[in-house]
């Protein structure tokens, strides 16, 4: 069960800087479209960071996504096995529990 705990802790981790990512691209996208807003023609050339920045974070996101996926496969398949063939079919899951 302390294993399920840690995997639990890490989609939480996980999940919080996937919105943190998304705060930051959305807040540095915005905060460069007001600053070049200011002047335009001295500051359009600054209009091509804005993909560098929404990519770079984008892979963040998407790794973190990866990541929160291939966890819970390990709880679903590994974790929770392990515990219904030990324990006559009790589940970790509570979601599942229903489905069954």
């Amino acid at each position: 069960m302390n294993e399920f705990v840690e995997m639990r802790k890490e989609i939480d981790r996980r999940s919080k800087e996937q919105f943190i990512c998304l705060t930051a691209s959305i807040t540095s996208l915005g905060v460069t479209l007001v600053f070049i807003s200011h002047n335009p023609k001295a500051y359009s050339p600054l209009l091509i960071i804005i993909p560098w920045i929404l990519t770079i974070f984008g892979i963040i996101w998407t790794d973190h996504s990866h990541q929160i996926f291939l966890i819970g496969d390990y709880i679903r398949d590994k974790i929770d096995g392990f515990v219904k063939s030990h324990f006559f079919h009790f589940s970790v899951i509570p979601a599942e529990a229903g489905i069954q």
